[in-house]
């Protein structure tokens, strides 16, 4: 599972979710944030699976993490 973090170096919370996703076994690609698509107004933004996670919040990204690993057969 790969999960792209569009963020900024200046980001601590960009830090701390690619920190927690590698933790989570998932594989992260960090861009800078211009580079996501349409406009940015918080960060991070992520990119798991087609699905997009704004900000660091661990619930949402456990859930999409969790739904994600249900269809990988």
């Amino acid at each position: 599972m790969k999960a792209i973090i569009y963020g900024a170096a200046w980001c601590h919370a960009c830090h701390q979710a690619a920190a927690w996703l590698r933790a989570q076994g998932v594989e992260v690609e960090e861009r800078d944030y211009t580079e996501a698509p349409g406009e940015v107004q918080s960060l991070p933004v992520i990119s798991i699976g087609g699905e997009i996670v704004v900000g660091f919040n661990r619930a949402k990204l456990s859930e999409v993490i969790r739904r994600y690993e249900g269809h990988q057969d």
